[in-house]
């Protein structure tokens, strides 16, 4: 029989980070153990290769002097605010980024740009590819305070220039949420709980546009899935140490906030306070309108009813949790298709959360201290793993890898698997896990 590692160090996990309440709808009652986010400090390794970074596209066609003497041509007939001048002010930025002179670069960004506002008006589409060479040379130079000022900026834009429900306000909302996103998990500016309110208030916001309008139930679905890897985020922050939100108050129970009269404090209260009521009403809503479609797609349906379990193993209530599982098992089984089975939906045990929400983008620092480890161990139908055993580790004989190997895995929550309707424990899974310690 393997034996259990013991774990000796505290579980590495988001600064201020406070564990799920033993009573998942009130946070007073106390914690649990505090589970591991697939993703933030943790991940598969076959999940973890690196993508090739994107490089910029040189300008073809002319050369460098050949856009200096377009710009002195344009000055010489039109002064130096002249219309004709912004292209060819970020044709000539693009040349210079494209050979990562990101500080020339940005001389000529800056004069398009503000040629533009003058030229055109002050919320013009013509100022998006420009902010867009912005941020990416901002991002180069790793200037991150810049960056949050121009996505700021560009979606200030971008919601004047798009109605409610246009596709291209749908794209901008996911562009700017997901720059909330890895700023929060980045955590370079502070004001983390605002963040979050931002991406969850962001999604809640097409969410209610669609249930007003004509679009039909089903464009809900995507939306409702958002919403959930914000309650995610959410799950894993405790705001009340944020500096900016403490207030003193006395009370039998030493609630926070109670003073506060910022809009954005109260909000964050709310959305931490019901963290998993809210997440629960959110996946119960996907469920009831895959389940009301004119066709049923049973897959689709057999998944959401999986992701609702997620959220419970999630919360630690686990009842409610396998019978989701078992349900989403039936749904197929009782689908009739030969091109549906159930056992597919549950190939293996899988790390809790199922979404690239934790995972750090690209303005997230590397970490000092990475390790490789391959592990042995079993997942009990509780999602837990158990008889954790290493088998190969690097850096070898490093201690503090191991330990906090054993303590990630541990708190680590996986969906288990169901053969013939039932949720089973899993024997010997092997994984490859690179982790930060």
């Amino acid at each position: 029989m393997r034996v259990a590692g013991v774990c000796l160090l505290a579980l590495l996990v988001l600064p201020g980070y406070v564990g799920a309440a033993r009573n998942a709808t009130n946070s007073i009652l106390g914690e649990n153990s505090r589970p591991t986010a697939y993703g933030l400090k943790i991940v598969r390794g076959i999940d973890a290769a690196e993508q090739p970074a994107g490089d910029f596209f040189p300008i073809a066609g002319m050369s460098l002097m050949a856009y200096m003497d377009s710009i002195n041509s344009a000055e010489g007939q039109g002064g130096a605010y002249a219309s004709d001048l912004a292209e060819p002010l970020q044709d000539i930025g693009r040349a210079y980024q494209s050979e990562h002179k990101h500080r020339e670069a940005m001389r000529y960004f800056r004069r398009a740009l503000h040629l533009s506002r003058i030229n055109e008006g002050l919320y013009t589409e013509s100022q998006l590819p420009v902010l867009d060479y912005m941020i990416d040379s901002h991002l180069a130079m790793g200037q991150l305070f810049d960056v949050d000022d121009k996505q700021n900026y560009r979606f200030r834009v971008q919601q004047k220039l798009y109605t409610a429900g246009d596709p291209a306000l749908l794209d901008a909302t996911r562009e700017y949420a997901e720059w909330q996103r890895q700023a929060y998990l980045d955590g370079f500016a502070g004001n983390n709980y605002r963040r979050l309110v931002d991406i969850y208030d962001m999604y809640s916001a097409q969410i209610d546009h669609l249930e007003a309008g004509e679009q039909g139930e089903a464009s809900l679905v995507p939306h409702l899935y958002q919403r959930m890897e914000a309650e995610y985020l959410l799950s894993q922050y405790e705001g009340e140490k944020e500096a900016e939100i403490q207030v003193s108050v006395s009370n039998p129970l030493d609630k926070k906030f109670a003073l506060s009269t910022d809009p954005a404090v109260n909000r964050f209260k709310y959305l931490k306070d019901f963290n998993y009521r809210n997440g629960e009403r959110t996946m119960k809503r996907i469920v009831e309108l895959l389940e009301q479609a004119e066709e049923v797609d049973a897959v689709k349906l057999a998944e959401a009813k999986i992701a609702l379990g997620d959220w419970y193993l999630w919360w630690d209530v686990l009842v409610r949790g396998i019978q989701a599982y078992e349900e989403a098992w039936m749904i197929l089984e009782q689908d009739g298709s030969k091109y549906t089975n159930p056992d597919s939906l549950f190939s293996e045990p899988v790390e809790l959360p199922v979404t690239s929400v934790f995972h750090p983008g690209s303005i997230t620092s590397a970490p000092e201290q990475q390790a490789l480890a391959t592990i042995l161990f079993d997942v009990s139908r509780q999602g837990r793993a158990r008889e954790v055993e290493i088998v190969e580790q690097d850096p070898p004989g490093e201690m503090g890898a191991r330990v906090a190997l054993f303590d990630m895995v541990k708190e680590m929550r996986f969906r288990p698997i169901v053969r013939q309707g039932k949720v089973v424990q899993s024997n010997s899974v092997i994984r490859v896990y690179r982790y930060d310690y």
